[in-house]
């Protein structure tokens, strides 16, 4: 799978969607759902942000973002 898995499977296991997690950290729907999928890669400080809210380590989103 391309993309972020990991956060797939949060997404997934919590219930939250696209649209709370992209309002939890400031950015639009689109672009959560372009991360899932790997079309482009988050920011440093987006990640920072997505690790806070997730508690998906920081090290594993980059891995994972790495690798799509």
């Amino acid at each position: 799978m391309k993309g972020i898995p990991a956060l797939q499977e949060w997404l997934e296991e919590t219930g939250t969607t696209q649209v709370q997690l992209a309002r939890e950290i400031q950015v639009s729907q689109p672009t959560i759902s372009d991360w899932v999928n790997g079309n482009i890669t988050p920011s440093v400080d987006n990640l920072v942000r997505l690790s806070g809210v997730t508690g998906i380590s920081i090290e594993r989103l980059v891995r994972e973002a790495a690798a799509a």
